[in-house]
């Protein structure tokens, strides 16, 4: 709804890595704002008394405390608010070098490096020379922010793509040693004039939703943030 959309662009706003900075929500917005928040991390949506409780929890920025609630904890430190859900994070499988030629199997994706056979179902990238041996497949770490601009945080990339907290661990990110360069399923592959082709596939359970309009819709405005011509001075 737009006011989903209003709130999402208020926490954006709002956050600090995994944290969110309760000064940076309006009082008229904040209640909403955190139970969302909650939902998003836990997968739990707040009934009224609960949601009443974490919005007292923010009343005020002084000391530390912390509260329980369905699916898990609020911890509020002075004025940053954090949010750890009961679920255990799934475990990831480690980084791994991408080879020509070499078929990686990382957290049930398949990716491929090379070769002209095309992959059923796969998003398809070209790797330029000079990023040929340096690429690896991993999970995404705190501060992730994409190549270019905007330096979009891969957080919110996750938020707007609506993907549920219990598969973000194990989410491909496509990176060098200093940036991140291509997040399959959530931004456009990266544009080259030329280079060696890589496939990445998700895994089976997946379906065919994972490619569609309103994830492909994500890496769109974000390419085309970044592209867009400035009318004028920024303040």
């Amino acid at each position: 709804t737009e006011d989903d959309i209003d709130l999402r662009r208020a926490l954006a706003r709002a956050r600090d890595n995994d944290a969110i900075v309760i000064a940076n929500l309006e009082p008229s917005v904040r209640g909403r704002a955190l139970a969302l928040a909650w939902r998003d991390a836990t997968g739990r949506v707040l009934g009224a008394r609960h949601r009443e409780a974490l919005e007292h929890l923010t009343a005020t920025q002084e000391g530390s405390r912390s509260l329980d609630l369905p699916a898990g904890r609020a911890i509020r430190e002075y004025g940053l608010l954090r949010i750890v859900g009961d679920r255990p994070a799934d475990k990831s499988d480690s980084a791994t070098l991408i080879e020509f030629g070499r078929e990686i199997i990382w957290n049930d994706w398949r990716i491929v490096l090379g070769g002209s056979a095309r992959t059923n179902g796969a998003q398809e990238a070209l790797v330029p020379k000079n990023l040929l041996r340096t690429l690896v497949v991993r999970d995404r770490h705190r501060g992730d922010r994409m190549a270019g601009r905007p330096q979009k945080k891969l957080q919110d990339l996750f938020t707007d793509a609506k993907i549920p907290a219990s598969q973000r661990s194990r989410w491909p990110v496509i990176a060098s040693e200093d940036k991140v360069w291509w997040v399959p399923g959530l931004t456009e592959p990266p544009k080259t004039a030329g280079g060696t082709r890589l496939a990445v596939a998700a895994p089976a359970h997946f379906g065919n939703d994972l490619w569609d309009t309103r994830v492909r819709q994500v890496g769109s405005k974000v390419d085309s943030v970044g592209t867009r011509p400035r009318k004028g001075p920024s303040n």
